[in-house]
């Protein structure tokens, strides 16, 4: 009798895995990370993403928003697969084809290619709610596009990445059995050196924070909004620093909508705004949309 009972609710605890929507991570949807995540019981996804981003607008060294000489418009078609190797990791690449435009000018291009790895350190369990999930994440961006050093383009219309290489690392812990979903995570950057023609560029190492609630009105749809703290180091140029203070800060919101249909078709509604709020600086504010389609292989 103690055997069948113990079979029963281990059967029960399975179905209750089986068909608990997707368990996501504080940095999903954020666009600050990669953008297509396996939830525990999918093998494989493919996504696809269009974002616009536009307002763009310069914020100085000492935090005065100016005018912004580059696009007035950004828009990218983005490509993303991911691709289960065991239970607790995964791999994705992303790549996408992107459009700058300024006024009547436009130009298009391939957009930067990033190869990403996530580790569930820690699983997340219908019987203990308060236990997160642990993720560690392994991310290579490589570059596939010119800096703007080296733009040949009048507002810069032909860069459409951060034309260098750049390796992640970092962790995300997300509490996903709660009535109210809530996490945070963290990002470390260390871009590579690049010769540019205005000589041996080294961008400054990245810090990003992101905290994120969120809440499920239905087992099926999430909504899950955040904020995001980015700190960058300052440029050398040539081994020496910038004459003017180039550190970065920019202080991000955003907000997420999506569905989380078990084996089927799903959607992501996304907006965030950069340098929203607080001290910013060297940062662009700029509004950013993304309607994605996912769909688990």
């Amino acid at each position: 009798m103690k055997w069948s009972n113990g079979l029963l609710l281990t059967l029960a605890i399975a179905a209750a895995l089986r068909w608990q929507p997707a368990w996501a991570c504080s940095s999903c949807g954020s666009g600050a990370a990669d953008p297509v995540i396996l939830n525990p019981l999918e093998q494989r996804k493919f996504y696809l993403g269009m974002t616009l981003a536009h307002r763009f607008q310069a914020v100085d060294e000492q935090g005065q928003t100016r005018k912004d000489y580059g696009p007035d418009r950004k828009t990218k078609l983005e490509l993303a697969y991911a691709h289960r190797l065991t239970s607790a990791l995964f791999v994705s690449l992303d790549t996408g084809l992107g459009e700058n435009r300024k006024g009547s000018r436009a130009k298009t291009g391939m957009t930067d290619t990033a190869l990403n790895l996530r580790w569930t350190a820690l699983m997340q369990d219908v019987t203990e709610p308060w236990i997160p999930q642990v993720q560690l994440v392994v991310s290579h961006r490589f570059q596939t596009t010119k800096s703007l050093q080296d733009s040949k383009e009048l507002y810069n219309l032909d860069s459409f990445g951060a034309g260098y290489d750049e390796t992640f690392v970092g962790a995300d812990v997300w509490f996903g059995m709660q009535p109210i979903l809530f996490g945070a995570s963290f990002l470390y950057s260390q871009p590579w050196e690049e010769n540019t023609r205005s000589g041996r560029l080294q961008m400054g190492p990245t810090e990003k924070w992101i905290g994120t609630l969120g809440y499920k009105p239905a087992e099926t749809f999430k909504i899950i909004g955040g904020v995001v703290r980015d700190k960058r180091g300052p440029i050398e140029l040539d081994d020496q620093p910038s004459p003017v203070p180039s550190d970065k800060l920019s202080h991000d919101v955003f907000l997420t909508l999506e569905t989380m249909r078990v084996e089927d078709d799903n959607f992501r509604l996304s907006w965030s705004q950069k340098a929203a709020f607080g001290s910013n600086r060297n940062a662009t504010e700029t509004l950013t949309y993304t309607l994605a389609w996912m769909k688990t292989l």
